[in-house]
This record gives structure tokens, sequence and C-alpha cells, in this order.
């Protein structure tokens, strides 16, 4: 039984650079017709409501709406038809208490500095709103997740409804250039996000071992894990 308690802290550290211990060669990021679910390319059916996401598929199609697409196809159809100023960006809240999430905007400056994000997350102080960032290799921007790390557990967090557990408290969902990276505004967010993060919070719910900013993210085995920061070692680096 999980000791979770509603007034528990939660605090996910910081990924590990893959680079830093595994060489991993770059995959191209802006391949215009490739499918949403399985990165192939020759992409040419597009979903017919956000127009957004190419498929090769309807079997991609109907996998990615399962497990995803779902969740954001109908509010991002609905965003994209307001306008937002150009010191505004698209970002994607996931309420506490809503079984879907919805785009809201946010204003940043030329440096990149954010203004609103705490009216998503009413009393929670600002330093207690971490940044927990990660980059899917097949996407061109890197996404960044805030959330109340709530560190006096002062605050009951429920388990978020649209995003599930191991999140408690609202989520806000950024995405920012791989290039510029928090030094200019960030980027703005749209349906493609959606199927990174729920692949990148499945780990976060069922993994304990380490997670890496660059993908593949995916599960190790000790060996493995023996294998991937024991390179860090033989090179001069230090093992996490």
């Amino acid at each position: 039984m999980s000791s979770t308690t509603p007034y528990s802290p939660q605090d996910f550290g910081y990924p590990l650079m893959l680079e830093d211990y595994d060489p991993v060669p770059p995959l191209p990021t802006t391949v215009a017709d490739q499918c949403a679910s399985c990165r192939t390319t020759g992409a040419k059916k597009i979903c017919g409501q956000c127009k957004s996401m190419l498929y090769c598929s309807s079997a991609c199609q109907q996998r990615d709406w399962v497990s995803s697409h779902k969740l954001v196809c109908k509010p991002y159809a609905k965003a994209i038809k307001q306008p937002i100023g150009n010191n505004m960006r698209r970002v994607l809240h996931f309420p506490v208490d809503s079984a879907k999430p919805f785009f809201s905007v946010l204003a940043f400056d030329e440096e990149g500095t954010v203004s609103g994000l705490e009216h998503h997350f009413p009393d929670v102080p600002a330093q207690e709103i971490k940044k927990l960032s990660f980059h899917n290799r097949y996407c061109p921007y890197f996404i960044q997740i805030n959330y109340d790390m709530n560190a006096k557990g002062e605050r009951a967090l429920v388990e978020n409804r649209s995003l599930g557990l191991p999140f408690r408290g609202p989520v806000v969902v950024l995405a920012y250039d791989l290039d510029i990276a928090l030094s200019g505004p960030a980027l703005n967010a749209d349906a493609s996000i959606m199927q990174p993060l729920m692949e990148y919070v499945e780990l976060l719910r069922e993994y304990d071992g380490p997670k890496f900013v660059e993908q593949p993210q995916q599960r190790y085995t000790e060996a493995e894990l023996d294998i991937v920061m024991g390179s860090a070692s033989s090179s001069g680096g230090e093992r996490a």
C-alpha cells in the first residue's frame, strides 16, 4: 500500500541527459509527413476535427485516439479558433478536477519570462511550482511540465484526473524550442504534445529507475543500467 497521503510532497527530480552516458545519434524532428502514431513517413490521413495530426493508416489513427489524442482533439480545435497576441503562447492546462485538459494562454517577454502561470496554481507559492522537462526525439521541441511540489506538505493534493498519477494537483505543460530553450518565449502548444507527454507520464508512473531528457524513454534492466550508466565512468564522467 502506498504511503502517499493528500498532504505528501511530490518531487520528480530532474531527468538525466542521455548523451552524458550513452551517445545517441539525433533523429530528424521536422519530417512533414510523419505518422503521429508509428512515426513512419508518407502519412496522408489527417484528423478531420483538429486538422493537426497525420496518420499512415486508420489503425494508427485509432491507436493514437485511444491512447492520447481523444483528450486534446476537441480542446485544440476550439483553441485555434481564438486569436492570441504576439506576446502570448498557448499552453496545455490539466486542472485537477477535470477529466480533460484544455488550452489556455500565458504571456511571455522577449527573454522568455512567463507571467500568469500562478493563476493556474491558486494558493501555491511561486517557489513551489516545480518544472520537469524532457525531450521526445520525434518532436521539434522539448516539453516542460509545471506542477505543485508541495514541499512542506501544506496542501492536500488529489490525483490529477485528466493526467493521472503520479501527478497530484494542477499541471501546466509548455513546449519550448530545442535551440533557444528558456532564453525566449515558449512555442504554441498543439495537439501533438499529448502523445509524448502521456508516454512520459506512464514511465513516471510505472518505472522507478532513471529517466532521461533525451529519448528513447524506456525501462532499463539492472544489466542494461550498468552498461549505460557505466559508460560515463569509463569515459571519465560521474555515475548518477
